[in-house]
């Protein structure tokens, strides 16, 4: 069995990571992506904005003759996390940074440990957003910036 959704995350990951503008506004790290949306902080405290890949749905696989799957279409939310101001410049910034990295992911060639070979695309869907999350034991708010994007992933 495959596993789509993992290929159009390590792509989607590979062009966030890959790509010197975001890297530069997000700060001293490199953007780090995620499955999950656990508010991530280094050292004693201090926060790092970073990035998160979150899948909205695991999307519908395409069939053709003989029940075989030729594409599937996880749906992949894309932010920028952030406790600071999410309407601020830095917030935007990088929030439409992600969405011209993703934007431009078409045809990506992904390889997962098994040897077998993807190809990725991705269109946003929908609008941006913005979500805050309050952690329930520090009250600490924290903002999502960001939107969701298909993924068309298909065996190369």
């Amino acid at each position: 069995m495959a596993h789509e959704s993992a290929a159009a995350f390590k792509a989607a990951r590979a062009a966030l990571v890959a790509d010197a503008t975001l890297v530069a506004l997000i700060g001293a790290g490199t953007p780090r992506a995620y499955t999950m949306h656990v508010p991530q902080t280094v050292g004693q405290g201090a926060w790092q904005d970073y990035a998160l890949l979150q899948l909205g749905s695991p999307g519908r696989d395409s069939q053709v003759l003989d029940n075989r799957r030729t594409m599937t279409t996880p749906l992949i939310d894309a932010w920028f996390v952030t406790k600071d101001d999410p309407f601020s410049a830095a917030a935007q910034s990088a929030a439409k940074r992600i969405d011209e990295v993703l934007g431009k992911l078409a045809h990506a060639s992904v390889t997962d440990t098994n040897g077998d070979a993807y190809t990725v695309s991705a269109q946003r869907e929908g609008g941006a957003n913005v979500i805050e999350i309050v952690d329930r034991e520090t009250k600490q708010r924290y903002y999502k910036v960001g939107a969701s994007y298909r993924f068309y992933v298909s065996a190369s």
